[in-house]
C-alpha cells in the first residue's frame, strides 16, 4: 500500500504499467483500493483507459475506489 501511494502521489504516469501488474496480481482489497487511488491521483487518458479495464466485475470497496479514481482522472 505504501509503495502504491508514493506512485500516486508521484504524479508519474510511467508508474501506471507497475501498478495494473500489481493490481492484476493482488487478492487484497486494501491494497487493490489504493492502488486504484494511485492510477486517478496520476490521472490523465492512460490512467483513466486502465481504471475502466479493472471495473467490470469489481464489487464492494474496490468498485468504490475505482469509481471514484474515475471521477478524479
Amino acid at each position: 500500500m505504501n509503495s502504491a501511494r508514493a506512485m500516486g502521489n508521484s504524479l508519474d504516469d510511467a508508474y501506471l504499467p507497475d501498478l495494473l501488474k500489481a493490481f492484476r496480481n493482488n487478492e487484497d482489497e486494501r491494497v487493490l483500493g489504493m492502488m486504484a487511488w494511485a492510477m486517478g491521483r496520476i490521472g490523465g487518458a492512460k490512467a483513466k483507459r486502465a481504471l475502466n479495464d479493472l471495473l467490470p466485475g469489481r464489487d464492494g470497496l474496490v468498485r468504490e475506489e475505482i469509481l471514484l479514481a474515475l471521477e478524479r482522472s
